[in-house]
């Protein structure tokens, strides 16, 4: 039987990245919009960020989903949520609102999680999470144009598939497509599988303990409450540069 004790570590981990995220987005609100050289040099400074504080949020909804009582209802919740931020965003940034954020990807994600979860059930864990990892490798450069590892094997995507970015959901895009926050189902979908695949070793009785420890409830706390930080984090970050740079 599975463990009902929530996985306090896992609510830490994202709490972390939560603080990350926040930082790494207040340099970008202030280099970009504020026109501060200094922040603007310090975002640069970090390419990989981006994709840190992704990878950590997609796998962590993959190892968690398993744990939703209802994955088809909170993936359609999600995706409302998701939506209408598309519209906010279009609206108030013209030209570069959130078109398949990272909300769009969890949300879609867990629905198709919920159609075919039993099926992953029927596959061992180790086989399933190295092929979809495999394939996250092997897709991650859609959304720029080819399959395959860059340096190693380039397979481009065939254009007809990019025409007029009909297919931005799936990544298959050209130049004229701009989303604040593009989070396409290839690769981020592989990622997600890929954690529901390593996430049935949490339904286990038997975990070891230190997975429940709060080790910073503050940190846990914030990892509990992601979503509505992440939805309110932009305009709160804004309200205070605009204080910020008008001071100083």
């Amino acid at each position: 039987m599975p463990s009902t004790r929530r996985i306090r570590l896992l609510d830490t981990v994202r709490g972390v990245m939560v603080i990350y995220m926040i930082y790494y987005h207040t340099l970008f609100d202030l280099g970009f919009i504020f026109g501060k050289g200094w922040a603007r040099d310090q975002f640069d400074a970090q390419p990989f960020s981006q994709m840190i504080i992704g990878c950590t949020f997609v796998f962590i909804a993959g190892l968690t989903i398993r744990f939703s009582r209802n994955a088809a209802l909170h993936g359609a919740k999600l995706l409302l949520i998701a939506y209408a931020m598309s519209l906010i965003t279009g609206w108030i940034m013209y030209g570069q609102g959130i078109y398949f954020g990272v909300l769009h990807l969890l949300a879609v994600c867990m629905l198709i999680y919920a159609v075919i979860g039993k099926v992953l059930d029927r596959i061992h864990w180790l086989p399933g999470a190295l092929v979809c990892l495999a394939l996250y490798v092997c897709t991650y450069w859609v959304p720029y144009g080819f399959f395959g590892i860059k340096g190693l094997l380039k397979l481009p995507v065939p254009p007809e598939l990019t025409v007029g970015s009909r297919l931005y959901y799936f990544g298959f895009v050209n130049a004229s497509f701009s989303s604040a926050d593009f989070y396409p189902l290839l690769p981020w979908m592989f990622l997600f599988l890929c954690g529901c695949f390593i996430g049935r070793f949490l339904e286990r009785e038997d975990l070891p303990e230190f997975l429940f420890r709060d080790y910073c409830p503050a940190l846990t706390f914030i990892g509990r409450h992601s979503l509505a930080i992440y939805l309110i984090h932009q305009p709160v970050l804004y309200a205070i540069c605009s204080i910020l740079t008008g001071i100083f």
